[in-house]
């Protein structure tokens, strides 16, 4: 998926959702793709310094089973786990260089099903979180 955000330093939404598409969808080998690099993984970015290194990642949960067991591996690379009806949101914020693709692979979306599936990135303004850690008192 290519995307072009206005600019590099707002925070952006990811959401992969496969909401209405079923049981048993698993995603793996998420990368990202930052303007002049390769594609990385989340946890690459991170340490590359192409993100800030706060990255939310959750789930929008419909029932017991609808989302994936292990959102926080498909940020290493590895995969989801399987979800039923899941919904990911994934907030990261660049640093210097703009988003410019998106990949990852997934292992089951039956053609019946390819319609009620989809991935979105939303740049988001007048939003903002905290990068300085919480002090206890």
């Amino acid at each position: 998926m290519n995307v072009s955000p206005k600019d590099f330093n707002h925070w952006l939404l990811i959401q992969i959702s496969y909401g209405n598409a079923g049981r048993d969808h698993e995603l793996s080998n998420l990368k990202i793709q930052f303007e002049g690099t390769e594609e990385v993984t989340v946890q690459k970015a991170v340490e590359l310094g192409y993100i800030e290194p706060l990255v939310v990642s959750g789930y929008l949960r419909v029932s017991d089973s609808g989302f994936f067991k292990n959102s926080y591996d498909l940020l290493l690379g590895k995969s989801s786990g399987p979800g039923t009806y899941p919904i990911l949101n994934i907030y990261l914020k660049p640093k210097n260089k703009k988003l410019v693709s998106i990949s990852f692979d997934t292992k089951y979306l039956p053609s019946s099903f390819a319609n009620r599936a989809f991935v979105y990135v939303s740049e988001l303004y007048h939003f903002d979180m905290s990068l300085t850690p919480a002090k206890s008192e």
